[in-house]
């Protein structure tokens, strides 16, 4: 089975679905108007998604991750528990209304970039398969480099210094895996999509996921490798199904309530080794952990704070993928208290000066101010917890539907133009993979300052860790490893192919003249 990779999404299967779905929820008691609107939204995202050119395009993996994980796994997965679409909601006509005008934002905006978009991607890209091969090995040096020195290193490279900044610039160890992924599925002709970088690059990112608690960094090596080897249609065995989905199941039954149990046995332990102690205990008591952590979910259930709560009762991971609660209350705030105004989205543009030019630029955290705001932090003292809010939350809450229907389209406009004509086709350039890749995170919980860190400089980053993959990489690969060899073996030889994707291509969408090269490869030992 190859790995769908969609351009596209056939409207009479998603309706079908729909259709479906507004069976079991009003079965299930949820409200006609939530259910119809629920459809609405999906149907519109689709039109958008489709409109883009789909997960070929990062405007499209944007929409596909804005309307995946924060509503449409959030509704479906509450059908599955029999529960209405609408409870443990403060506001729930309003929300599911503002996700529609989320959803017609996107479309809209959608539709005009496409009539502005670079026809070929600004980036620059590799000039062989063995400048890419050699870049992901330089990159995964760097990047280990840096994640080694981040954890042993002297500590107290705070903002404006060097380190910061290269931190902030740091995507070269998932670049690594894109990479190297793209790399060993052209070199052996479609038959292999592992090697010692790819692995070491994956281990890295988890152990630090692991040590940092984050379930960002437990899930992304996985990400990385399915979405780069989707893009390149790679022929997946049974086995590394079967494994990816024994991954899913641990990592949900788990690692989730490790990452969530762990941030507070962690409290405010600093220091490498006093917080490797902690994880080994943690670790070594898996059971004991979920059971903690089942425990507390249990207490919260039962009390009358519903707050950030959708599901009756602790879902584990399913609870992180859905955005509905926590837009939820900040939306019931905003009808309660009035708005909150523009300044997130003006101190987002001003947060692009560097701190040497602007030394004290402050530091704001306004998912901790709106937490705040609505009552779900508490303590005085806690001016570091932050709450992460969906576009719908956030730009209802700064502007009402002022914010939803007049602002976001066009930071979307932007976001959309920006990082469709610098990155390309993400079946050719692996940094539009990569920028893909990085809207999983960015877009259901970004908010609308998201959009303007990602489209100025979120792509300026991109452009230099481009720039650096390029012309560096290669010559770093080369200082410590020697040249590569990345001649394909016998009887199995890369063949571009540049009208693969004629036939399925949207008639308008962004792209060049001639439809983006896909990649097949004939093998003399293959039955394909």
């Amino acid at each position: 089975m190859r790995l769908p990779f969609p351009e596209r999404l056939p409207l009479l299967p998603v309706f079908g679905f729909c259709l479906a779905l507004n069976v079991l929820q009003l079965s299930n008691g949820t409200t006609p108007l939530f259910s119809v609107l629920s459809t609405v939204f999906i149907l519109i995202s689709t039109v958008a998604f489709n409109l883009a050119g789909g997960l070929t395009r990062p405007s499209g993996g944007y929409i596909f991750a804005y309307a995946t994980l924060v509503v449409i796994v959030g509704i479906s997965y509450k059908v599955l528990l029999g529960e209405p679409g609408q409870r443990n909601l403060l506001q729930p006509s309003l929300t599911i209304e503002v996700y529609v005008g989320v959803a017609l934002a996107m479309l809209a905006a959608t539709f005009v970039a496409r009539r502005f978009t670079a026809k070929k991607s600004l980036f620059p890209n590799f000039l062989s398969l063995e400048d890419m091969g050699r870049a992901s090995l330089g990159c995964f040096l760097v990047g280990a480099a840096s994640q080694l020195y981040n954890t042993f290193g002297t500590p107290g490279a705070g903002n404006g210094s060097l380190l910061s900044a290269l931190n902030q610039l740091n995507n070269f160890l998932p670049l690594a895996m894109v990479l190297g992924v793209t790399y060993e599925i052209r070199k052996s002709g479609g038959r292999r999509a592992m090697n010692a970088v790819i692995f070491l690059s994956g281990a890295l990112i988890f152990a630090g996921g692991i040590l940092g608690y984050s379930k960002q960094g437990i899930l992304e090596p996985f990400a990385c490798w399915v979405f780069a080897a989707a893009a390149q249609r790679y022929k997946i065995s049974v086995a590394q199904i079967a494994g990816l989905l024994m991954a899913a199941v641990f990592i949900s039954y788990y690692l989730v309530p490790y990452a969530q149990f762990g941030r507070g046995a962690r409290g405010d332990t600093v220091g490498f080794r006093d917080g490797l102690k902690i994880s080994i205990i943690l670790l070594s008591n898996l059971d004991l952990v979920r059971a903690a952590y089942k425990l507390d979910e249990q207490r919260y259930s039962q009390s009358d704070n519903i707050m950030l709560r959708y599901y009756d009762k602790s879902q584990g991971l399913a609870d992180r993928l859905q955005m509905i609660a926590p837009d939820d209350v900040l939306i019931d705030a905003t009808q309660n208290s009035g708005s909150f105004g523009l300044l997130p989205l003006i101190f987002a543009f001003e947060n692009n000066i560097p701190h040497f030019l602007w030394p004290g630029k402050p530091v704001i955290n306004f998912g901790n101010i709106y937490a705040r705001e609505v009552g779900i932090i508490t303590d005085q003292a806690d001016v570091t917890t932050g709450v992460s809010f969906s576009a719908a939350g956030d730009m209802y809450h700064q502007a009402k539907w002022g914010g939803i229907l007049a602002l976001l389209p066009v930071l979307l406009f932007v976001l959309f133009v920006v990082t469709d004509s610098c990155c390309g086709d993400t079946r050719t350039s692996p940094f539009a993979l990569l920028a893909l890749i990085l809207f999983l995170h960015s877009a259901p919980e970004g908010g609308g300052s998201g959009i303007i860190r990602d489209s100025t400089f979120g792509i300026v980053a991109l452009f230099v860790v481009a720039f650096l993959s390029t012309k560096v990489m290669p010559v770093v690969a080369n200082l410590f490893a020697g040249k590569l060899k990345t001649q394909p073996q016998s009887g199995s030889i890369f063949q571009p192919q540049p009208a693969a994707f004629a036939a399925v291509a949207v008639p308008g969408a962004p792209g060049p003249e001639v439809p983006p090269p896909a990649y097949r490869w004939s093998n003399p030992r293959s039955n394909e």
